[in-house]
Order: C-alpha cells, then structure tokens, then sequence
C-alpha cells in the first residue's frame, strides 16, 4: 500500500501523532495485545544494572539467565544457546529503548529531575535510536499515544508485558488451521 507523503515537516508530525492516538482505542477493542514491550524480567533487570553502572551484575545476570537457557534445550549445543541468549539480551535492549522512545519518555522526563538513572534511560535510549528522523518519529507518535490514552482514559497503551519464566511455551495469539472461520470481532 502506498500513500502520498505529508508535504511538511508540520503535516508528517501532525500524521505521526494521529497515528500514536490510535494505541489507546486498539488497547480497548484488543486487551494486552499491544503491549509496547514484551520481554523477561532477566533482560529488563540486566539492562537496569547496566544502566544504573552496575556493568558486573548486568554480567551476571546475563551469563546466569543464558546458563538457565542453556539447561532448558539440552539438545542444543551450550555455545549456540549462550548466542541465543546473548543475542535474545540485545534484541531486548533494542525493545526497551524503543519503549522508552514511544510511549514511556515523559514518565522518565519527570523521573529525570531527580535521577541520575532516569536521565542515563533517556540518553541511552536516545542514541539507541541511531537517527534524528526516526527520534522524531518515536517522540511524535508517544504524543498520540499519551493523547490517545487521556481521550479514552486508559494507560493500557504503556504497560508492558514482562514474562518471569524463560522459554514460552506457547504462542500468545491462539493456533487457528485454516479451514476454520475467523473469530468475530468483539
């Protein structure tokens, strides 16, 4: 599908934000489906150590949580499951820093004033989105998404949905074969 690009930079913002306003009535109509950050406590805690200056028990947390992986899939070699690991971290990392830039950032601006961890979220964040345009992008859609939420007065659009267990064991969206009808709309 394609679609005529705004003219300026005030109509793309404008298109952004509408955009961000849609999370909260979807929120609605779609319990938990649109989590802004789906991901385990292990990589959540991890990157909090880290963030916080703790580089050794971001390490630890790491290395333990990819030992526990590695004993959950016996039948995968330890070095692939510690990459599983390793990489399954940095793609969380990625996941919350993108959280952070589109729905969580003025929650951390006001955290900001008072600590030093709040601004090193933000910053890191911030780079983490590796383009000025695409910052832009995530800080314009946050704004619809806080309009969104204050129109339907919900925060379901901000909370996260943080597993304590490893593995998942099952698929979040329900297994439907394709001769059976979809399910209506509720």
């Amino acid at each position: 599908v394609s679609h005529r690009a705004r003219a300026n930079a005030s109509g793309w913002f404008r298109q952004r934000v509408a955009y961000g306003s849609s999370a909260a009535p979807l929120a609605r109509r779609h319990p938990g489906a649109l989590a802004p950050l789906r991901t385990n406590a292990w990589s959540v805690a991890a990157w909090l150590a880290a963030t916080a200056g703790r580089p050794a028990a971001a390490a630890g947390l790491g290395l333990s949580s990819a030992a526990m992986f590695a004993r959950s899939l016996p039948s995968l070699p330890r070095r692939a499951a510690f990459d599983l690991a390793r990489r399954g971290h940095v793609e969380a990392g990625q996941q919350i820093a993108s959280a952070i830039r589109r729905t969580w950032w003025p929650l951390l601006m006001l955290a900001a004033v008072r600590s030093r961890i709040a601004r090193r979220v933000l910053v890191a964040a911030a780079v983490a989105a590796r383009h000025p345009i695409g910052l832009a992008d995530d800080v314009a859609y946050s704004i619809g998404v806080w309009k969104g939420m204050v129109a339907e007065r919900t925060i379901a659009p901000i909370v996260p949905v943080i597993s304590l267990g490893g593995v998942r064991s099952r698929p979040t969206v329900p297994h439907r074969r394709p001769s059976e009808p979809l399910p209506s709309p509720s």
